[in-house]
């Protein structure tokens, strides 16, 4: 009778146990913060690079190289960092084929070149850096703003900057 009762008590106690662990698996799923990826941004002297930790959701209309590129551009969390590029610059367009990743940016970044005081060849490279670092199937990339590559033809020496040989 004893012996009955305890197997019964162990029973119990596995079942309550599995389902236990059932609700949590679920909660954490259902949870779940994305895909920590890391972001480089110089600071606002531009002598110093931090790196910042996100997470990054995935989305099921868009890769997760989109996201990435989209948290990128909205620049650091981090007040003494500054932003790649002026605020408001947007993805257009971006996909990969063949290990190019061809991205469009939006023509906002056209608007504030000639107004701005950003370096934006070190804003490019750090793009670049950002984009090899996070992603290995890119091997190169090609970007365009508002459809046109001709205005970035002195940033092209940089396209293997940060990705390892």
């Amino acid at each position: 009778m004893k012996i009955k009762r305890f197997k019964t008590s162990l029973y119990v106690v596995f079942s309550l146990i599995l389902i236990f662990f059932i609700i949590s698996f679920a909660f954490w799923a259902f949870s779940f913060p994305g895909i920590r990826k890391t972001f480089i941004f110089y600071s606002n002297s531009g002598s110093i690079e931090y790196i910042e930790s996100r997470y990054i959701k995935k989305n099921r209309q868009k890769p997760l190289i989109n996201c990435y590129i989209e948290e990128l551009l909205l620049g650091p969390l981090n007040e003494l960092s500054a932003p790649l590029f002026p605020r408001g610059t947007k993805l257009d367009s971006c996909f990969l084929r063949d290990s190019v990743l061809y991205v469009e940016l939006s023509e906002e970044l056209l608007n504030a070149l000639p107004a701005s005081s950003y370096d934006y060849e070190k804003s490019f490279v750090l793009f670049k850096k950002n984009i090899f670092r996070s992603f290995s199937n890119v091997k190169s990339i090609k970007i365009y703003i508002n459809g046109s590559e001709g205005l970035l033809e002195s940033f092209q020496h940089t396209e293997n900057i940060g990705k390892k040989s």
